[in-house]
C-alpha cells in the first residue's frame, strides 16, 4: 500500500507514514488502493493517541471560541455551525461522515459552563466550583436600582423632586 500527504505529494509506505506522522495525528491522508487514491486515516494504517477522554468528543479550543464568538456576533446557530464544519470536512458528499451533532452541543454547553465559572472566579475560590451558589454567577443589572450602588445612600428619604 502506498499512502500520500495532503500537503507534500511524497507517497511513502505504512511504517514510514506513520513515522512521518507522528507529530501531525490530524492530518488526513490518501491510499493507493492500486488505481486510485481513496480517503484514508492514520488511524486506519494503526496511529492511536488516548487523549483521556471517549472517541469521537474532541473540538479545539480555538473552535469552540469560534463558534461562541459567532454565535453572538452573527447569530449563527450550533446547527449551522456544526454544517458548516461538516462541509470543510468534505464538501463533495463522497465521504460518509459521522453525526457528531449532539456531542457538539455537550461540548458547546460545557464550554460555556467553564467560561461562566471562570468570570465568576469561581476557580480562586477556596471551596471551588462545587461551592457554588445558585445565583452566584449572575450578572447584576446595571440599569436596575440597587441602594449603595447606583442609588445615593438616601435615595428612600430623599424628595421627590429630587
Amino acid at each position: 500500500m502506498a499512502y500520500i500527504g495532503a500537503v507534500i505529494a511524497s507517497i511513502f509506505c505504512q511504517d514510514c507514514t506513520l513515522n512521518k506522522h507522528t507529530d501531525h495525528p490530524l492530518h488526513r491522508i490518501d491510499n493507493w488502493n492500486g488505481q486510485f487514491f481513496t480517503f484514508s486515516s492514520l488511524k486506519a494504517i494503526g496511529h492511536y493517541i488516548q487523549l483521556g477522554h471517549p472517541s469521537g468528543t474532541a473540538a479545539t479550543f480555538e473552535l469552540l471560541k469560534s463558534f461562541h464568538l459567532l454565535s453572538f456576533m452573527s447569530k449563527i446557530s450550533a446547527f449551522e455551525f456544526y454544517q458548516t464544519l461538516v462541509r470543510l470536512t468534505d464538501n463533495t458528499g463522497v465521504m460518509e461522515i459521522p453525526d457528531r451533532y449532539r456531542v457538539f452541543l455537550r461540548m458547546i454547553r460545557e464550554w460555556r459552563h467553564i467560561k461562566l465559572l471562570k468570570r465568576a472566579a469561581r476557580g480562586h475560590d477556596a471551596a471551588g466550583v462545587a461551592g457554588t451558589l445558585p445565583g452566584e454567577c449572575a450578572v447584576i443589572c446595571p440599569a436596575c436600582p440597587y441602594p449603595g450602588i447606583n442609588l445615593p445612600a438616601d435615595w428612600a428619604s430623599a424628595s421627590p423632586d429630587r
